[in-house]
Protein backbone atom coordinates (compact mmCIF):
# COMPACT_ATOMS: atom_id res chain seq x y z
CA UNK A 1 0.00 0.00 0.00
CA UNK A 2 1.62 3.77 -1.48
CA UNK A 3 0.15 6.69 -0.31
CA UNK A 4 1.29 10.49 -1.61
CA UNK A 5 3.68 11.32 0.67
CA UNK A 6 2.16 15.37 0.17
CA UNK A 7 -1.60 14.29 1.21
CA UNK A 8 -0.83 11.87 3.79
CA UNK A 9 0.57 13.83 6.63
CA UNK A 10 -2.00 16.34 6.07
CA UNK A 11 -5.13 12.82 6.55
CA UNK A 12 -2.98 11.75 9.69
CA UNK A 13 -3.37 15.40 11.15
CA UNK A 14 -7.23 15.58 10.19
CA UNK A 15 -7.57 12.04 11.64
CA UNK A 16 -5.45 12.84 15.14
CA UNK A 17 -7.16 15.99 15.84
CA UNK A 18 -10.93 15.12 15.10
CA UNK A 19 -10.23 11.79 17.22
CA UNK A 20 -8.54 14.25 20.12
CA UNK A 21 -11.52 16.31 20.13
CA UNK A 22 -13.72 13.60 19.96
CA UNK A 23 -12.18 12.04 23.49
CA UNK A 24 -12.28 15.29 24.98
CA UNK A 25 -15.90 15.80 24.37
CA UNK A 26 -16.85 12.63 24.76
CA UNK A 27 -15.04 12.72 28.55
CA UNK A 28 -16.63 16.03 29.52
CA UNK A 29 -19.78 14.24 28.25
CA UNK A 30 -19.31 11.64 30.78
CA UNK A 31 -18.06 13.13 33.78
CA UNK A 32 -21.24 15.74 33.68
CA UNK A 33 -23.80 12.55 32.88
CA UNK A 34 -22.05 10.12 35.86
CA UNK A 35 -22.39 13.54 38.47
Amino acid sequence: MFFNKKQMPSELVKVRTAFSYGCAFYSTFTMLSHR
